[in-house]
């Protein structure tokens, strides 16, 4: 199996990647994704201040230059809508893209893997949507659970 992580901060993407390394059928890349509109300067700072204040930064360089290395650290320029981001996606011919960004995935997003994208989304859709779902179900009575990508709910 090969999955894309989806993420907006390299170290998270990398922790993923660890876990996934164990797993000898799959084979991932990370994919580095602009959320933000701040500029290139802004991220390349956070990231460094990420990756310092980091407990595991050697074993994060390490895996980072292998990645960098064998071409499975990608860094898209544009958002993951944009039709650049897509069509690099998708040749990826990835089976599974794994949410760790901040953002709301597009169907040309999903439609670039041939399974489209693993995000746990702990509220009900379309009915709670955002951030801070749990509390609202809450806070309006309404049950709590998780609803897939594909919208089915467990």
């Amino acid at each position: 199996m090969k999955a894309a992580i989806l993420t907006d901060a390299l170290a998270q993407g990398l922790r993923i990647h660890r876990h996934l390394e164990d797993v000898s059928a799959v084979t991932a890349w990370v994919v580095l994704c602009p959320t933000e509109k701040r500029g290139m300067l802004w991220r390349v700072k956070r990231e460094l201040w990420n990756w310092l204040r980091n407990s595991g930064r050697i074993a994060n360089l390490f895996r980072f230059l292998a990645l960098l290395l064998t071409g499975r650290l990608i860094l898209l320029s544009h958002p993951l809508q944009h039709e650049i981001s897509t069509e690099r996606l998708g040749s990826l011919s990835c089976d599974v893209g794994l949410h760790n960004a901040g953002v709301i995935y597009r169907k040309p997003t999903i439609d670039s893997f041939r399974l489209g994208i693993l995000n746990a989304h702990i509220g009900f859709l379309p009915e709670l949507r955002g951030r801070a779902v749990m509390e609202w179900s809450i806070l309006m009575g309404a049950p709590t659970g998780e609803t897939g990508s594909d919208g089915i709910v467990a």
